[in-house]
């Protein structure tokens, strides 16, 4: 029994896996394609994001089943509910490269990026692929190192988030009205990709350690 329920968890983990090296693929591609004002490149992630989309259904499929064929313990019960938490964080993921896609595709061939945030936004989707590549790494080793990496990591793409807002707010920006709207979601866009890496890190250490990361010492003591 006990074999079995390994090798149904080990298969499982390979779709996440899958799902998130799409997730990294879908995510540069759309970078790309905003950088390069490429629609074509958009259109691709565009219409492969309903693979993900599909991937995340069958891991919810494949973990409903096991749960209902097994007599999971409790650190069972865990890691099969915190990996169905894991493919809906990597499905939110693939949504924000499409949104990233569709905003290149809406302005191709001109580029959706105003002219005074092109360093900022190229900063932050340069960032965004340097955190997806750790996240695709952080499942492919099962590596709390790599998680613990991410996690420490945040602070640079919250200071892009917010260096966006200082452009907006500069005397000396002169964007028009699309263009605040332009900035404001591009930016917003991969400061969540980051933010959804973050959850992924913490809770691949809640299944690998049992630590909970978001319940640190401190924070029980004020909780008692």
């Amino acid at each position: 029994m006990r074999l079995r329920y390994s090798t149904e968890l080990d298969q499982i983990n390979a779709k996440v896996l899958q799902m998130a090296t799409l997730v990294r693929d879908h995510l540069d591609l759309a970078a790309q394609a905003l950088m390069d004002r490429d629609g074509d490149k958009a259109r691709r992630v565009i219409a492969d994001d309903q693979k993900v989309d599909a991937l995340e259904d069958e891991i919810l499929d494949k973990c409903v089943l096991m749960l209902a064929r097994q007599n999971p313990v409790a650190s069972d019960l865990r890691d099969v509910v915190t990996t169905i938490r894991l493919s809906s964080e990597l499905e939110r993921m693939g949504d924000i490269s499409r949104h990233i896609a569709e905003a290149a595709h809406r302005a191709a061939p001109e580029s959706a990026i105003p002219d005074q945030a092109t360093d900022v936004i190229d900063k932050m989707q340069r960032r965004a692929q340097e955190v997806a590549q750790q996240m695709f790494e952080m499942f492919r080793e099962r590596s709390t190192d790599i998680a613990h990496d991410i996690i420490g990591g945040d602070d640079v793409m919250d200071g892009y988030h917010r260096k966006s807002y200082e452009i907006i707010n500069s005397p000396q920006w002169h964007g028009t009205t699309q263009d605040v709207v332009n900035l404001v979601l591009l930016a917003r866009y991969f400061e969540r990709f980051g933010d959804h890496c973050v959850s992924l890190a913490k809770r691949l250490i809640y299944i690998v350690s049992g630590f909970d990361p978001n319940r640190l010492p401190d924070q029980d003591r004020e909780d008692d």
